[in-house]
């Protein structure tokens, strides 16, 4: 089977056919072609483009200067010595090889038909193409980095919105340095100094947020342990309005923790797949812990808000006013009126309206719900992947591809 035959897919179709020629001689296989076509065949086996990492030039280009400049290589292949190409080689031909894996001068087109090769001679140019691996990976992970940068932003601002004012202005900053080290890095990512001053600053703001985690915890803990026994629903608005608040903070303790981390990473450049599972499995376990205590403490609050007094005595009246609704129902005498029809649906209304009342209660705590760090863990991940699992740099005139193990 020819390598154009490959190419477009077509060796399934011929596999049987392949086998048999195999067993019967198996030196006819691979033996026969040259050992670019050996190395092409199994490159193309191993490799497909729609199963990598694309990284449209475009995206490049929005990384900055320096990583614009290395486009125009990339567009350019470049050969070194002398050579000769065909020059009358439709699609789908291949060479004629001898055993000893050299061509003939001769082609076979798709059709089967044996054709002379024309050849022209090609010139020297140069050999090396001037791009660092380095750069061309971190390109990849700076430009799978930019495409999350809204969120990053719209998280940010939600998480802000449920903060007291006075913690807000402390914890913007924090955020308006880590903001500001991410959009800088790209510009500073081979910079020693940048990155070794940049990286005590992003230290600092870590260890800071992982203290404030175990605060916020305590904090929420003394706060439900503060409750009544009996209440008012005023008490319970003021308690799930200090639990939202609490909630908002120890959410955005664990946001800084997971941006830091993820920051540190880059900064660090330590990028070995052990150190990566460490750090992504921390900011994980934080994440998970949190989502522990919001579902706990959410069904605490509805249980909260539908033992209030208010919730208790309207509910007693509204399965009250039904059930005597069902007992004038029963008497034939007043049946004949509408006295049971609008108690029943009396008490169905008291009883709806209560529901209503604590679902609102607990949807004020549900904007909590989730940290927005999730995006942090899979930018670890996936810089794992980039530059521990890439096989192969493969690039074409719209983009470069990374394939991946």
């Amino acid at each position: 089977m020819g390598l154009f035959d490959k190419i477009l897919g077509r060796e399934k179709g011929n596999q049987a056919q392949k086998t048999n020629l195999a067993n019967t001689n198996p030196n006819n296989t691979l033996s026969d072609q040259t050992s670019i076509d050996k190395a092409l065949a199994e490159r193309r086996d191993s490799i497909r483009l729609e199963q990598c990492i694309k990284i449209s030039y475009g995206d490049v280009a929005a990384l900055g200067t320096a990583f614009a400049q290395m486009i125009p290589s990339l567009r350019t292949i470049s050969i070194e010595g002398m050579g000769y190409i065909p020059v009358n080689m439709e699609a789908g031909a291949v060479l004629k090889t001898a055993r000893d894996g050299l061509n003939w001068g001769a082609h076979v087109t798709k059709g089967g038909k044996s054709v002379f090769t024309k050849w022209a001679k090609a010139g020297p140019s140069s050999a090396v193409m001037p791009v660092n691996p380095a750069a061309i990976m971190m390109a990849a992970t700076l430009a799978n980095i930019e495409k999350k940068l809204d969120k990053i932003q719209e998280t940010q601002l939600q998480i802000l919105s449920f903060l007291e004012q006075d913690k807000q202005a402390e914890q913007q900053g924090n955020l308006n340095v880590l903001t500001d080290i991410l959009d800088s890095y790209k510009h500073n990512w081979d910079n020693e100094a940048y990155l070794r001053n940049h990286h005590m600053k992003v230290l600092d703001i870590k260890q800071s947020a992982e203290k404030n985690t175990t605060f916020f915890q305590e904090q929420i803990a003394a706060a439900i342990k503060s409750l009544p026994a009996i209440y008012m629903d005023g008490v319970v608005r003021e308690s799930v309005g200090r639990l939202e608040k609490l909630f908002g903070s120890y959410r955005m303790a664990l946001y800084l923790f997971a941006f830091s981390s993820f920051l540190e990473v880059m900064l660090l450049g330590n990028f070995k797949a052990e150190y990566l599972s460490q750090v992504a499995g921390k900011v994980s376990n934080y994440n998970e812990r949190y989502q522990v205590h919001f579902y706990k403490s959410r069904d605490m609050v509805h249980k909260l808000s539908s033992a209030s007094v208010e919730t208790m005595v309207l509910s007693g009246l509204g399965n009250a006013s039904k059930a005597l609704g069902k007992l004038v129902a029963t008497v034939p005498v007043l049946s004949q009126g509408p006295v049971d029809e609008w108690l029943q649906d009396g008490g169905e209304k008291l009883l709806k309206g209560n529901e209503k009342k604590v679902a609102q209660t607990v949807s004020m705590f549900d904007g909590n719900e989730r940290i927005g760090s999730e995006i942090f863990i899979d930018s670890i991940q996936n810089v794992g992947v980039i530059n521990n699992q890439t096989t192969d740099i493969l690039f074409d005139g719209d983009a470069l591809y990374l394939a991946v193990a």
